[in-house]
């Protein structure tokens, strides 16, 4: 028996932060919640199929389901390609039927807020270069300064720009298919086609600004819209994005 790595333990238990979306239940229609989830996954598949997510049953009209209908709402979300990885409520019934379903209670007593659990994207690697193509493309001009850095150059469709622990300026357009990730605010000063992530490290005060608003996906702090979210007025405006409590909210600058 080899002997090498022996004196390294087979394991260990750490505490770790992960990304985690919620599906708050309002009212039990199975097909009306996979109407609602399925569209937001295939217009974001690269974003949410297969993320984890929280079934919270904190909504106060909420007759809570029984453990059929739970397994039932299981299948449904599974279906849309999201992954059930917890419940979250403040009931003793609610943990009985999470026990039955080999699940954990998490957040247990209040509802999730977006501080609890930061949808959409996990917690970014530390600072890329623009990603390479094979057939590779120019990158990005990039230049820093302080807490802020700065692109000159359009972000192409599969490039990636993060601003880790800074506000992030682009003085041109982000392409359809490109993504741009900052822990701080995001100023787009051209036309925003692609995905817009600012907050990435649970910042709720951080804010998305567009001259002209066309975002594929917009996140703040884990909540999330995609375009098919957004209303019409706003697109191809000029816009700012913030963080209202747990709603993402858009207006005109």
């Amino acid at each position: 028996m080899s002997t090498r790595g022996a004196s390294r333990r087979a394991c260990e238990l750490k505490g770790a932060n992960f990304a985690l979306s919620v599906v708050p239940i309002y009212r039990f229609d199975l097909e009306e919640i996979f109407e609602t989830l399925r569209p937001k996954v295939e217009a974001a598949p690269e974003l949410l199929a297969g993320a984890a997510v929280v079934l919270d049953f904190n909504a106060p009209q909420l007759d809570m389901p029984s453990l059929d209908e739970v397994r039932r709402l299981l299948e449904r979300i599974r279906a849309t390609r999201l992954i059930p990885v917890a419940l979250c409520g403040p009931s003793e019934r609610v943990a009985a039927i999470a026990a039955a379903l080999n699940l954990p209670v998490v957040g247990k007593g209040r509802s999730l807020k977006a501080n609890d659990a930061a949808a959409m994207i996990a917690e970014p690697e530390p600072e890329p270069e623009p990603v390479k193509l094979a057939e590779p493309l120019p990158p990005p001009a990039v230049t820093t300064r302080g807490g802020t850095m700065v692109v000159s150059s359009p972000v192409r469709a599969g490039q990636q720009i993060y601003a880790r622990n800074k506000d992030l300026v682009i003085l041109a357009t982000v392409n359809a298919g490109a993504e741009v990730i900052a822990d701080g605010s995001i100023h787009v000063y051209g036309r925003l086609s692609g995905r817009a992530i600012a907050g990435a490290r649970n910042e709720p005060d951080a804010r998305i600004f567009a001259k002209q608003f066309d975002a594929e996906i917009v996140s703040i702090a884990g909540t999330f819209r995609v375009i098919e979210d957004v209303e019409p007025e706003f697109k191809g405006a000029s816009v700012q994005v913030w963080l209202d409590h747990e709603l993402l909210k858009i207006e005109r600058l």
